[in-house]
């Protein structure tokens, strides 16, 4: 039993003595990687809790591929969490270079 822990140190020795300097430091950088990852992601789940409303103005263009014309709308988003649902309803104020009032829910 001695015999094959000692040669699986030395194995390791080995393996870890041909592993070019960068492998090494990848293998860290990626488990570091993943340990950020989890935290942020623990993050979101305990922030996701307290979410109820959020919004935000936005750009979108919206494009005929037919006629190659692109148009561009802005406004503002809005979402509202309540009772364990998502509401989302959009405000669009211009529609290219012209006003175009309107609200998409």
């Amino acid at each position: 039993m001695g015999c094959l822990r000692n040669l699986l140190i030395v194995m390791c020795w080995l393996t870890i003595g041909f592993m070019p300097a960068n492998g090494v430091a990848q293998a860290a950088s990626a488990s570091a990687k993943s340990a950020d990852l989890d935290k942020v992601l623990a993050q979101l789940d305990a922030a996701a809790v307290k979410f109820h409303t959020a919004q935000a103005d936005f750009s979108w263009d919206v494009y005929q591929a037919v006629v190659q014309d692109h148009d561009i709308q802005t406004g503002t988003i809005y979402f509202e969490r309540l009772n364990g649902t998502t509401q989302m309803a959009a405000q669009v104020k211009q529609e290219g270079n012209r006003a175009a009032p309107k609200f998409v829910v």
